[in-house]
């Protein structure tokens, strides 16, 4: 009777670790797509930030040019 508990309790501990094989795969696709997505997502944001960059500058110099043709007006 004892051989036979501990072959079912064999058999239900490599189920367990079969499942947990199972979630330990799924986990592993899961995260390798958060680290693309974390990868597109900073590519964006260095794309933003350069454009915001361009944009700043392209303020300071019009806002430049408005000071100047307000003094020269004046």
């Amino acid at each position: 009777m004892e051989r036979k508990s501990a072959s079912s309790e064999l058999k239900e501990m490599q189920s367990n670790i079969n499942k947990l094989e199972h979630q330990k795969s799924e986990l592993t696709i899961l995260l390798e797509k958060k680290d693309e997505e974390v990868d597109s997502l900073t590519s964006r944001i260095q794309e933003l930030e350069a454009q915001l960059s361009v944009e700043k500058e392209e303020c300071k110099r019009i806002t430049s040019n408005i000071k100047k043709y307000v003094r020269s007006s004046i």
